[in-house]
């Protein structure tokens, strides 16, 4: 079944206030996490640091193909997109009952506990 986490951003090249960034997932047969097709489009710091954060954890979700369902270029909330995208390869787990999630919070990668904070500009993001 495919699953949606959905991520409020405001893209510097538009005058409105905000709209949300949609990355889709599907299962795969594959046994991994599959996120290349996210290369293109800006990720690559928030892949790296994905992929760093699902290697120090102790439980990795099994299998998920990430892929975002608009384009978008120019964000100004990357530490969201980590969130959003270590969240979204979990929403394929069998454990997890939600099609859609919205992700208001970024990670805190380079704490050693992963704490998930506030995210700047919420309100204008989601306006």
């Amino acid at each position: 079944m495919r699953k949606f986490v959905l991520l409020p951003i405001v893209a510097l090249e538009r005058s409105d206030q905000g709209q949300f960034m949609e990355i889709m997932s599907e299962p795969t047969r594959l046994g991994s996490i599959d996120l290349e097709a996210l290369n293109h489009y800006g990720f690559d710091e928030a892949i790296s640091i994905v992929k760093a954060v699902l290697k120090r954890l102790n439980y990795a979700p099994k299998s998920a193909k990430l892929y975002p369902t608009g384009y978008f270029s120019n964000l100004n909330n990357p530490k969201c997109i980590n969130l959003g995208l270590l969240l979204a390869c979990f929403l394929q787990e069998s454990a997890c009952d939600y099609q859609k999630i919205i992700v208001t919070g970024h990670l805190d990668s380079y704490d050693a506990t992963l704490s998930v904070l506030t995210t700047d500009y919420l309100e204008a993001k989601v306006k």
